[in-house]
Formats: C-alpha cells, structure tokens, sequence
C-alpha cells in the first residue's frame, strides 16, 4: 500500500490549527496548492469578516460583494464566527439585514449600523455584540429572548449613561464580559467625584449575577490610579457579583482575583 502524501496524512483538525497562523497572502495562496487546502484556507478566511465601507460611497460594496458570495456557494455561511460591520454608507442596514440570516453560526458580531434599523431578531443568535450606537429598548428585549444568551457586550464605543447601563442590566442578566465608556459631562467631572461615581455603579452590576470580567478602561479621563481605592471597590464589586475576577478600571488598572489566595492583584495594562 502506498503511502499517502504528507500534506494528507494529518487530520483536518491539525491543518485548522496551523491554518490559523497564517496571514491572509499565504492562505490565498495555500488555497491554490490542493482541494483540500483550498478548504481549509477557505474555513480560515472566512472565520472572521471584515467589512468597512466609506460613508461617502453611494451604496456599500462590499456588503452586497460578501452577500452575492454567500448566496453563490451557500457552503461558505457556516464558517464565520465573527462579523465587523462598520460601514455608514447608504443602505448598509439593508445590506447587513441580507447578510446575518446566512450566517447561522455567527458567534460575535461588532456593528456601527444602527441597530434601531435591524429587526431585532437578527441579533437573537449573537454571543458577542459590540455596538457604536446605543441599543434601544426592543433591541435589548431581542438580545434577551435569543436562543443563545448574550455573553459579551462591549459598549466601549457607546456613551453609556446611568439610564442605559440599569436598561442593559434588566435586559440582559446573563452577560459575562461587560465592557463600558461611562458618559461623563468631563474629565473634571470624575476628577471630583473619583471612586465614589464608579461606587454607585454597585447596585447596577448586582444585575449581573454571572458577570466575570468588568472592563471600565474606554471611559476618557486624566489622573493617575488610586490603588487602594480601586482595591476596596473591586471588593465591593465582587459582594455584589460574586463571579467577578477582573475589573479594569478608567486609569487603565486592571484588577484580577486569584481565587486560591483569595486576593485582589493589579497590574496597569
């Protein structure tokens, strides 16, 4: 019996690995080596999408390009997992309402179209959401209603303010990563206030029962860390959730707790 040529004897799962190393010149051109290869680079390219048209362009090309390519090999709709839409060209939200029905195993979805344009049901199957537009209400009700629960919520791009942050918490209770900008008037606004605004932020996260990662670090301020105040509110923070294990908070500290010794350890990022 003959031997099988090297580049077929390793199982597929093996070429996904090494495939994933590789920047997109050399997939293209891996994908012109064999069916096999062509595949397996096909997988990879596809596995994160990203899509970034001109506003001053009269429609978004590249959408309707990704759609017309979904639509001619049908095949292709299985392998993204994640999907960046920051497009503002006329009738991106169209475009992007074409395209998240063929993408039935999307995972993470980062969006600058805005959402109040979508039918909320399309959002229902994402994991991962980040937005550059704050949700409305019907949004968040979608977002609770999907078949998957909304693990991640990055709302770094979002000037979120008390009332959105209490509407996303009674919405979306099973959020586990949670990354917010908090809206301040300016930075002299948190100068002077300082822990005790993130300290009202408390009864709000109580909302997140499963929440692990709290990323407060998008809020634009000027100041240096104050360490034993920001070590006394993840204290309090993790009373409130007790799954919490990391906090970043707006002087770029981040905070993480070692469950063994049961301890808060910083470390600027």
């Amino acid at each position: 019996m003959e031997t099988q040529p090297w580049r077929a004897s390793l199982p597929n799962e093996t070429w996904h690995a090494i495939f994933a190393l590789l920047p997109p010149p050399a997939l293209l051109a891996a994908a012109l080596v064999s069916h096999q290869w062509h595949a397996l680079a096909a997988r990879t390219l596809y596995a994160a999408i990203a899509i970034a048209d001109s506003p001053l362009l009269p429609a978004p090309h590249k959408a309707a390009r990704l759609a017309a390519a979904l639509a001619a090999r049908p095949h292709l709709a299985a392998y993204p997992r994640r999907l960046s839409f920051r497009t503002h060209a006329h009738g991106a939200a169209d475009a992007l309402a074409a395209i998240l029905p063929l993408l039935r195993d999307l995972d993470a979805l980062e969006l600058s179209t805005a959402p109040g344009r979508l039918d909320p049901a399309l959002l229902a199957g994402v994991r991962s959401l980040a937005l550059t537009s704050a949700p409305r209400a019907r949004e968040l009700a979608a977002l609770a209603a999907g078949k998957r629960p909304l693990a991640e919520l990055d709302l770094g791009g979002v000037s979120v303010t008390p009332v959105l942050l209490r509407d996303v918490s009674r919405a979306l209770t099973r959020v586990r990563v949670l990354r917010v900008r908090l809206a301040l008037r300016h930075t002299l606004h948190f100068a002077l206030s300082g822990i005790a605004l993130l300290a009202a932020l408390t009864p709000v996260l109580g909302a997140f029962p499963l929440l692990i990662e709290l990323d407060l670090s998008p809020t634009d301020v000027v100041g240096r860390a104050q360490p034993a105040e920001e070590h006394s509110l993840c204290a309090t923070y993790a009373r409130a959730c007790p799954a919490l294990a990391r906090v970043v908070f707006p002087s770029k500290m981040e905070w993480l707790f070692l469950s063994k010794e049961e301890i808060w350890v910083s470390k600027y990022l």
